[in-house]
């Protein structure tokens, strides 16, 4: 049986909002502290991470870089906030029906204990894209991998 890879969480956190405003319009979105709380976790955990990037008018992104594809991750706030990765790369390997994943389920995995081992982050739950767009993030899984 082939494991289902959840690319999609949904947490809470008590870090404080870093959303800027300016005459009720937001300028800078929040959850820039969030997604560098987590990207500097995967830097100390081996990752080879880019910078962080603000997304448009809503979020935070970064890519992490690996020999066989890069994973993108971006965080925004949806109530609760919604953690995206998507792998990018290898579309030619994916054609012919050589799908590895592994480097995406070990990031997602990794942030799992990321999540789980600081306590700013709580209600962690883990979604396929289907599931999150059916549900609109509610449930959910305890794991990123079924």
């Amino acid at each position: 049986m082939i494991a289902m890879l959840r690319t999609y969480a949904t947490f809470t956190s008590s870090l404080p909002d870093d959303q800027q405003e300016k005459d009720g319009e937001i300028v800078i979105p929040g959850g820039r502290n969030i997604l560098g709380r987590l990207h500097d976790g995967l830097a100390r955990r081996g990752f080879s991470v880019s910078e962080i990037k603000q997304h448009e008018d809503y979020g935070w992104c970064f890519e992490i870089v690996a020999p066989s594809c890069r994973i993108w991750c971006l965080i925004q706030f949806c109530e609760p906030w919604l953690l995206i990765t998507d792998r990018c790369g290898g579309l030619l390997k994916r054609l012919l029906g050589v799908s590895d994943d592994s480097t995406h389920r070990k990031v997602c995995e990794t942030f799992q204990d990321i999540i789980a081992e600081d306590s700013s982050f709580s209600e962690l739950r883990w979604f396929t894209k289907a599931e999150f767009e059916e549900t609109k993030g509610q449930g959910g899984h305890d794991k990123p991998v079924k």
